[in-house]
């Protein structure tokens, strides 16, 4: 109404279909900030997002596949400490590229895990991945 005329830019959970549907037509061309989106080319984000729709229904969100790869490498962190809280914490301290689905995991000195990113836009309630 007031003749604004933008591209608008949000966050992963306004990558959702959801969202778009309750947003209409007005959101074609809405930019997203993405952690996770399906490669076909990758066995592993294939893998994962079949299973997926196959238990829920529907696409997994990156909300899903970052808890999916967080399970995955606590779960080899177990296998190779055991039940001993520190060695499991020493484990995952020495985890170096653990294949996921968002892609290899890395813990650096501070414990903090860095994914990367993707930029998505939204066209006819359709994601095209924009970047990288």
């Amino acid at each position: 109404e007031a003749g604004l005329h933008t591209r608008f830019m949000g966050t992963g959970p306004m990558g959702g279909i959801s969202f778009v549907t309750k947003g209409g037509p007005e959101l074609d061309g809405m930019l997203i900030g993405s952690l996770f989106e399906p490669r076909p080319s990758d066995p592993i984000s294939t893998k994962f997002v079949t299973e997926f729709k196959n238990m829920h229904g529907q696409d997994p969100d990156f909300f899903a596949a970052l808890v999916y790869d967080a399970m995955k490498v606590l779960g080899e962190a177990i296998r190779q400490a055991g039940p001993n809280p520190e060695k499991i914490r020493d484990a995952l301290g020495r985890t170096k590229d653990f294949p996921g689905t968002v892609g290899p995991t890395t813990f650096d000195e501070h414990g903090q895990a860095s994914k990367g990113g993707y930029v998505v836009e939204w066209r006819n309630k359709e994601r095209k991945v924009l970047w990288p």
